[in-house]
């Protein structure tokens, strides 16, 4: 804002500065506002008065120290000491200070002068002051009373202007007669400041409402938006607000600075001639619209001649004339006024509803659909576009104004009135198909939308509308040829497919592809495959569409694709690519051939098993042999030995190591399949505790093992390789499942059913069981799995790391021993097998005496037959030891020679199966031909590819598993020589372990 320059010159700028130091610093109450000021007038023209006085006198001649200078100097002091008290609010202090001192300095003008009695007459006139200033306070009263006290301290008789008083009147008289003329002047005095204080009130009320009005006015000019301004006649600016600092202008620095400077080099013409009719006085108001510089811009435009749209502004001038009155006249232009609002934002809004509705025009008129704008009551049509005129045949000029009835566009009017309902209601219409007549009356089926909107005030509504004639009667067509390619699509047995070969969205899936993945075709229609995730690969989706676009088919692709469960199934893909209405389609037919290839890789892993059962089968086989070496001369170099002997514990520790790899031998040949199953009377809580340290070192340290049996458990028939195979396949199941470190119990009780078994299929299993608990702490299963578990070559593990035969095993076993398994499992808990074996009628073998009975001997002959050296050699010796005659052979053909050559009879041939020249059996059959009655007995390390699961042969041969002791050496021998002897039968022989003291090969 440009502020007046204040008039007077150096001496109002002193007087402002005096004005500036007398004037309070503090608020002052509006109570004391009159009294304040009052006192900063006196005190203003009091203060420099005196020293204009004081050096009047000085130049006079009069000295410095005379006393009225000193008098006048105090009082001056006084007067800056008041001035101080009432710069920090002290109005009642000052005005104390500055009337004393003022009654002070002039009893002491008076006494110099006049003499002591008349400085004292002086005090009732200061009285008189005082009420005055108190008659300007709520105060007054009381300081007026005091004032006038002072009229009694006149002493004397001579005061000036009072001399006509009788010389014979006494100071008493003399003093009342005067405090009665001063108790009138006072009382006078009080009245006229009471009266001069409403007045004063009253006139300085009017001026702080007209300075607030003013302060409240200039707060509104300053805080408007709008640039308000003056100008002179020659366009220069006298006066603008604080508007212009938006626009970077300071108000002062542009004061008397042409309008012209301000406006946009485009406009300033346009500007300059406005302000030339303001320069002749014309009247009338007008209205400007132009461009502003900012203050950048006006620098820019200085430099370059050009301006960016972000340094201008577009503004609407309001400029009124300035006339000044002259009294004889209209008066003359002195120059003009106005307010300047910045419209740019409204410009631009302006511009971008014009681009907005050009844009609405163009889309409107370009349209591929028809759109028609009709009045909502009366159905006159207000626009229409080009393409709705193709549509019903009428021209844009023949359906404004018309109403759509009367041209009969609805072949059902009531079909608009069910719109117009809908939209009424506050539904939408959309899709909705509608019947439309053309100009020569064909019928066509159109798709319509409709939405109300406002036309300048009034409802109407406007439709876009497509038609669909042409597309209706293809898509009934279709349908009908679809119905018999649905047909034949449906009944393939392989999953078909057909999607964009671009975007790859599905336009339609046959059953088999729906129960391949997973998905309902609904499900899929319209999307992609990789939006639904079916490929595994996406890669695989990018080569084959590759290839149809190079114009090749796919054929026989083995994919892999992922099922709505998540499931991965590998699919034999064939692709080939088709068009269809001008779009290209890809054709895609499937085979699911996850089971097929679960099958192969199942097959080869089966085939590796059987590779590595003939392997371990003939390991098995040597390694016996070795072991019959090793635990016969062991026994040998025992029974040489004295009792006393320090070799004994050697040789008794070299036939420990032979037995427990006697046990490896038997896990061997139980994997081989190499041993015929046989069942027998086992004890569990006996049974177990021998196999904990083999299931200890399978299932690792990380895992802890338990075995909790409960007391008197009933025996169970079972051959001890089939245990084998159930405790070591539930084992390492439970070992894979745990992840870290975790538990594996296993624990047995006795269970007495009256009914079924659970899952027992009705087939009503009751009596008495041995339940045997398998407990592990591992991942669990889900309740999916679980249904599978029993299945043959079911894994959840990779491929290569498990053949999913384990628990088909475990199974298979359990059920041939007439029991039943049953599996409960949660997620992240474990899983518990339950396993239900039948209560065996006979009880389970007591442990062995320490006490052995004496060994049967005899005294028939007996043909040994083994092409081990070591092996026969430890046989004959036993068997002559026992009594018997041995005769030795190496081989088949050395047999056979020995028995012709042999005078006397041969009573039984002992001879190992798996021979080089011929195997034992055919041995015996030869032998039997020329030696009638002749016994057999067959030795080897596995008996599964040439005896039953009964554990005896055909035609009553006996058998004797390697390794074997003494004992079942002499048991066996002497059962095929007395069948009816009812000794020890092979059955115990082949299932005996090994025992010190009586073992030979």
């Amino acid at each position: 804002m440009v502020a007046p320059t204040p008039p007077g010159g150096a001496f109002a700028h002193l007087l402002a500065l005096v004005e500036g130091l007398f004037a309070p610093r503090t608020r002052i109450p509006a109570e004391h506002a009159l009294t304040a000021r009052l006192l900063n007038g006196l005190l203003l023209a009091s203060f420099p008065t005196l020293f204009v006085i004081v050096l009047l006198r000085l130049v006079l001649g009069v000295t410095l120290a005379d006393p009225a200078n000193l008098t006048l100097i105090a009082l001056a002091v006084a007067d800056l000491l008041a001035a101080l008290i009432l710069r920090s609010g002290g109005v009642l202090l000052s005005g104390v200070v500055f009337t004393f001192a003022l009654a002070a300095a002039g009893v002491a003008l008076t006494w110099t002068h006049y003499g002591l009695r008349d400085a004292v007459a002086l005090f009732p006139l200061f009285a008189v002051l005082v009420a005055f200033f108190a008659s300007l306070w709520r105060t007054g009263i009381v300081l007026t009373v005091l004032s006038l006290g002072s009229v009694w301290l006149l002493v004397g008789r001579d005061l000036r202007g009072l001399r006509n008083l009788s010389p014979a009147t006494s100071p008493i008289e003399e003093g009342s007669i005067i405090t009665i003329m001063f108790v009138l002047a006072s009382v006078l005095s009080l009245v006229f400041g009471l009266v001069l204080r409403r007045v004063v009130t009253r006139a300085l009320a009017a001026q702080e409402a007209l300075r607030r009005s003013e302060r409240e006015l200039a707060s509104i000019l300053q805080s408007t938006p709008d640039i308000i301004y003056r100008l002179d006649t020659g366009g220069r600016i006298t006066y603008v607000n604080d508007a212009v600092r938006r626009y970077g202008y300071v108000p002062l620095e542009i004061a008397g600075m042409p309008l012209l400077e301000l406006v946009h080099p485009e406009d300033r013409e346009m500007a300059r001639g406005h302000l030339d009719e303001r320069r002749m006085g014309e009247r009338r108001a007008t209205e400007l619209e132009i461009r502003l510089l900012t203050a950048r811009g006006r620098e820019r435009a200085a430099e370059s001649g050009t301006v960016e749209l972000s340094d201008q502004a577009i503004f609407l001038l309001n400029a009124d004339p300035l006339f000044e009155k002259d009294g004889s006249g209209p008066g003359r232009c002195v120059g003009s006024q106005g307010v300047a609002r910045d419209i740019t934002d409204r410009k631009q809004v302006e511009e971008a509803l014009r681009k907005s509705e050009e844009k609405y025009s163009k889309v409107f008129r370009a349209a591929p659909a028809g759109v028609v704008i009709a009045t909502l009551e009366g159905e006159r049509i207000l626009d229409v576009n080009e393409e709705f005129e193709t549509m019903v045949g009428y021209s844009r000029e023949e359906l404004i104004g018309r109403r759509g009835l009367g041209l009969g566009l609805w072949a059902d009017p009531g079909e608009r009135e069910h719109i117009v309902g809908l939209l009424a209601r506050g539904e939408a219409a959309r899709d909705l198909e509608v019947r439309w007549r053309t100009r020569n009356g064909a019928l066509r089926i159109e798709r319509c939308n409709s939405q109300l909107i406002d036309v300048d005030g009034a409802a109407c509504l406007i439709s876009a509308v497509e038609d669909v004639t042409d597309r209706k009667r293809a898509q009934e067509a279709v349908r009908h040829s679809e119905d018999k390619y649905s047909k034949v699509f449906q009944a393939v047995p392989a999953g078909i497919a057909v999607a964009t070969l671009d975007g790859a969205a599905f336009l339609d899936v046959n059953e088999e592809f729906e129960r391949v993945f997973g998905y309902r075709r609904e499900e899929i229609r319209s999307r992609s495959s990789l939006e639904i995730g079916l490929w595994q690969d996406p890669g695989e989706r990018a080569h084959i569409t590759g290839l149809l676009k190079e114009g090749r088919a796919a054929k026989d692709l083995e994919v892999h694709g992922r099922t709505k469960g998540g499931d991965m199934r590998i699919v034999r893909y064939n692709a080939q690519k088709m068009e269809i209405d001008g779009v290209a389609y890809m054709l895609s037919a499937l085979v699911d051939v996850t089971d097929h290839k679960r099958l192969e890789a199942q097959l080869q892993q089966s085939h590796k098993l059987e590779a590595v059962g003939r392997l371990a089968g003939g390991i098995a086989h040597d390694f016996n042999n070795m072991l019959a070496v090793i635990l016969g001369q062991a026994e040998l170099v025992l029974e040489a030995l004295l009792p006393t002997s320090p070799l004994r514990e050697n040789v008794q520790e070299i036939q420990r190591a032979a037995e427990r790899s006697a046990e490896v031998t038997r896990q061997l040949l139980t994997f081989a399949r190499k041993r015929d199953a046989v069942p027998r009377a086992r004890d569990l809580a006996q049974a177990i505790p021998e196999r904990l340290g083999m299931l200890r070192r399978m299932v690792g340290e990380n895992v802890s093992l338990k075995w909790n049996p409960s007391e008197h458990l009933w025996s169970v028939r079972i051959d001890d390789a089939q245990l084998d195979q159930v405790l070591i396949n539930l084992a390492v199941n439970a070992r894979d499942a745990i992840q870290d470190v975790g538990t594996l119990e296993f624990s047995a009780e006795n269970c007495e059913r009256e009914g079924a078994l659970p899952g027992d299929a009705g087939r009503g299993r009751v009596g008495q069981w041995v339940l045997l608990k398998v407990s592990d702490t591992g991942a669990g299963m889900s309740d999916q799995t679980a249904a599978h578990l029993f299945e043959p070559f079911f894994t959840t593990k990779e491929v290569g790391k498990g053949t999913g035969m384990g628990l088909a095993t475990v199974y298979g076993i359990v059920q041939q021993g007439g029991g039943w398994i049953e599996v409960e499992s949660r997620l992240d808990v474990g899983t518990t097998f339950r396993i239900y074996l039948p209560r065996a009628e006979d009880a389970a073998p007591a442990a062995a005496s320490t006490e052995e009975p004496q060994l049967p001997r005899g005294r028939e002959t007996i043909l040994v037959v083994e092409d081990e050296t070591a092996i026969i050699r430890l046989i004959e010796t036993s068997l002559r030891q026992l009594g018997y005659t041995v005769l030795g052979a190496g081989s088949p053909r050395e047999a056979l020679a020995l028995a012709a050559g042999h005078t006397g009879p041969v009573d039984l041939l002992l001879t190992d199966v798996v021979m080089p020249e011929m195997n034992g059996r055919d041995l015996a059959t030869r032998l039997a031909a020329s030696r009638p009655g002749i016994k057999a007995v067959f030795m080897s390390g596995y008996t599964a590819e040439v005896f039953a699961s009964t554990g005896k042969g055909r035609d009553g041969f006996s058998f004797l598993q390697k390794p074997f002791t003494v004992r079942q050496l002499s048991s066996t021998v002497r059962g095929a020589l007395e069948p009816d002897r009812g000794g020890d039968t092979e059955e115990g022989a082949a299932d005996n372990p090994p025992g010190p003291g009586n073992t030979l090969p």
